[in-house]
């Protein structure tokens, strides 16, 4: 059965760049960059019922997705993953401004990981496209700033948004703005929303039910 699963042809719709770049990638990026990385942080067990802990693990492996090379590097690691899963087509998200702590600019940002796009499709089996991610704990004007320099380049491999992050103490409301705002740019969206519910399943089940 396993095998017969492996040789389908999928896709992949929902597959983080910082979340899904190997281990043994990190560990790389790590020595070449002498950045110290704490592995334990980069995961978090199966009984884990926070997303708050679950997103910490992405602070830690972000300290070595700062340069042109890593996250080029990254996207091409990523895509070899899925491509040995048999993934005909993926959607990889990633948050430009999360990669802005050594200097780069959001340019350099979205050429690197083009440039793994492009690497991708060429040297895989595999059709790669981008969803941007805006941040609920980020102000509206910073979202939009963000789409607004999206819809000025020509991202051929950019095919939407999206709205991702913790969402403890952040509404709905409070994007919405933002994520109209993208919409009237004429961008496609996702949203995450309701994943802390379901980690707590047991507390929100009556919830969840009702909104189903």
């Amino acid at each position: 059965m396993n095998k017969a699963i492996q040789d389908l042809a999928k896709i992949e719709l929902h597959c983080h760049l910082d979340g899904s770049t190997s281990v043994e990638l990190i560990r790389q990026l790590a020595k070449e960059q002498d950045i110290d990385i704490n592995e334990e942080k980069l995961f978090v067990d199966s009984s884990c019922d926070s997303l708050d802990a679950y997103l910490q693990c992405f602070e830690e492996l972000l300290k070595v997705l700062q340069t042109k090379d890593s996250l080029q590097r990254a996207v091409v690691d990523v895509a070899q993953q899925a491509a040995r899963d048999n993934i005909k087509y993926i959607e990889i998200r990633f948050a430009p401004l999360f990669h802005m702590d050594q200097g780069l600019t959001l340019t350099e940002i979205l050429e690197a990981v083009e440039a793994g796009v492009q690497e991708a499709i060429q040297t895989l089996d595999i059709q790669v496209n981008l969803l941007i991610c805006a941040m609920p704990q980020h102000d509206e004007a910073t979202n939009q700033a963000l789409f607004d320099f999206i819809q000025q380049r020509d991202n051929k491999a950019v095919c939407g948004l999206d709205f991702a992050g913790p969402e403890v103490g952040y509404s709905t409301t409070a994007i919405q703005r933002a994520a109209t705002y993208g919409l009237e740019q004429g961008f496609n969206m996702t949203l995450h929303a309701g994943e802390y519910c379901f980690l707590h399943a047991d507390k929100y089940a009556y919830h969840i039910q009702t909104i189903l």
